[in-house]
């Protein structure tokens, strides 16, 4: 049987910190067997719960590799909750803003 699929990766410029593996695919399904598909959302902001450096950059290769457009790729760190400090410090630095 094949696997689920297929997956688009999508990305947009005026939402520049998140990239969207999306499908249409019937397999999946909300609990009353509708509204077939499923979206799911990576992050280079690690004060995203969608932070998730490793699969961002999974994305960006395969849209560079598409010739679509795409951002650039992240330095892939620790997800772990208790390691996002740091990387929200220098977030914050780069993107000027302190919460």
């Amino acid at each position: 049987m094949p696997a689920p699929g297929p997956f688009e990766v999508l990305w947009f410029p005026d939402q520049p910190d998140e990239i969207h593996l999306v499908t249409g695919d019937p397999t999946f399904t909300d609990a009353n067997g509708e509204r077939p598909g499923l979206w799911i959302t990576f992050s280079r902001n690690p004060k995203s719960a969608n932070w998730h450096p490793f699969y961002w950059n999974r994305c960006v290769r395969a849209l560079r590799t598409a010739s679509l457009d795409h951002p650039d790729e992240i330095e892939e760190h620790n997800r772990r909750l208790d390691k996002r400090g740091r990387h929200i410090a220098d977030w914050n630095k780069v993107h000027g803003t302190d919460d």
